[in-house]
């Protein structure tokens, strides 16, 4: 019997010992991975928020008109303001003459265009270009929604109401008479038939009063656009 068979055997045997023992040993010298030795992920970086539409609301004497939204809604509303402002100061005051009372026609407000881009005038001046992004209501054409726009500021200027802003427009603020001053009041005075005037002007504007104590009355009164009485006061002695 040869033994060639059991050395086969016994190598085989020996190498697979060893093995066996190299794995134990690398085992045991191989350390756990730890968190920090691990791929570390990039922390999650938040959306950067995405800032509200920008909004902005144009009013005729502190009455809303119409709602712009989107970018430059803001600055828009404020050319479309300043601008009427320029119009109405411009505007010509009731005639500077005594007598009957003239009525005069209040700004008159129009809507142009197409439903692709349209304008609001006042006084045949554009104070507002409009486009379909500024259509809120899609079932409703620009043209259209325009015209409603116009007409809601007519009916404001058409019934101005006391004490308003439009009372005072292009009205000075301080009137010369006599040599004094007289500083505007913010008020409108109702016309109870007791104004009475000899012609004298400030500013081309005829001064009137109820009552005229002296050659410099403690009050003066003017016209304005829509024939109401605004006062004005005397300052110093």
């Amino acid at each position: 019997m040869s033994f060639m068979p059991r050395v086969r055997v016994f190598v085989a045997v020996g190498m697979l010992w060893s093995l066996s023992a190299g794995l134990s040993v690398w085992a045991q010298t191989t350390p756990e991975p730890t968190p920090s030795s691990l791929p570390q992920t990039a922390p999650a970086v938040p959306a950067a928020p995405v800032p509200p539409a920008e909004v902005a609301v144009f009013k005729v004497n502190n009455y809303p008109v119409l709602t712009l939204k989107g970018e430059g809604a803001n600055t828009r509303v404020q050319k479309a303001t300043a601008t009427l402002k320029s119009i109405l100061d411009s505007a010509a005051l009731p005639p500077a003459a005594v007598g009957v009372p003239v009525v005069t026609k209040p700004p008159e407000v129009k809507a142009a265009g197409d439903d692709a881009k349209s304008q609001i005038l006042v006084n045949g001046q554009v104070i507002l270009e409009l486009t379909p992004q500024d259509n809120p209501q899609s079932t409703v054409a620009l043209l259209s929604l325009t015209q409603v726009w116009a007409t809601k500021m007519q009916q404001i200027f058409n019934r101005p109401n006391k004490n308003s802003e439009l009372a005072f427009q292009g009205l000075p603020e301080v009137l010369n008479y006599r040599g004094k001053n007289y500083v505007r009041v913010p008020e409108v005075t109702p016309d109870r038939g007791t104004f009475t005037t000899d012609g004298s002007r400030s500013s081309n504007l005829v001064l009137f009063w109820i009552k005229k104590d002296g050659d410099s009355p403690s009050q003066v009164y003017v016209l304005n656009r829509f024939r109401q009485f605004i006062p004005y006061t005397r300052t110093g002695s």
